[in-house]
């Protein structure tokens, strides 16, 4: 009964409007939306910021985690935390509450320049190795290709390991968003080495919050009332 009385004294703190705080459980390297060596840690997280404040809702603190950890911590968080960019699956829906949309971006196969012929679409895929970097979704038919066992996945820690493995020929490509391109300036040569071969589909992306938090619907409603499409806003700034 006592920790009961304490979780509700918490709890109310918590609630206070003017008093409610957002933490933020990010990766990192996902240029330019969330990266802690970019300015304001990225423009997405700027964005998410503003939005927040403009509810009453400050910002408290970032805890910089792989993405993988970073999604799963929101559950066992001692303090109101969200987490973004993630795309939406329905396995992640039973443990996640999503915002509304904040945008929408191509995801691509990227390969070495000097076979970018030899991968015009998924067909020619059929029996190589992609790289998808720990944390990471993949959707749509990279999805599809993966439950079929037509393609392997092969998990590195980052995404710049990855494109290393493409590098060396371990795999045949990288399955990745454009935030790929700060990675692949890191690698020497990268800019000419790799390339996109087609994209692999459109991905929408959002905010979450762990759903079992009791913070965590009051996070989602303070964020959607600011939540207008982040792609128009862009555009008209």
């Amino acid at each position: 009964m006592r920790i009961l009385i304490v979780w509700l004294m918490l709890l109310g703190t918590i609630y206070a409007s003017d008093k409610l705080k957002v933490n933020y459980a990010l990766g990192d390297y996902y240029y330019p939306y969330v990266g802690q060596h970019h300015k304001s840690n990225g423009c997405l997280t700027e964005f998410v910021t503003r939005a927040f404040a403009s509810q009453g809702v400050s910002f408290g603190e970032t805890r910089w985690l792989p993405w993988s950890v970073a999604m799963k911590s929101l559950n066992y968080a001692g303090a109101p935390m969200v987490s973004f960019p993630w795309g939406y699956t329905k396995e992640r829906a039973k443990h996640y509450l999503y915002s509304e949309a904040i945008y929408t971006e191509p995801t691509y196969i990227w390969v070495l320049t000097i076979n970018k012929g030899k991968y015009p679409g998924f067909e020619e895929l059929e029996g190589g190795e992609v790289c998808i970097p720990q944390g990471y979704g993949a959707f749509g038919e990279m999805q599809a290709m993966l439950n079929q066992k037509k393609v392997t996945r092969i998990t590195a820690l980052t995404m710049q390991d990855c494109f290393n493995q493409l590098k060396n020929n371990r795999v045949v490509a990288v399955y990745a968003s454009e935030d790929a391109t700060d990675n692949i300036a890191h690698i020497t040569g990268g800019e000419t080495l790799f390339t996109r071969a087609f994209i692999a589909d459109m991905l929408t992306y959002y905010l979450i919050a762990g759903k079992n938090q009791p913070y965590s619907g009051q996070l989602i409603k303070s964020f959607n009332k600011r939540c207008e499409p982040w792609i128009a806003e862009r555009e008209g700034e």
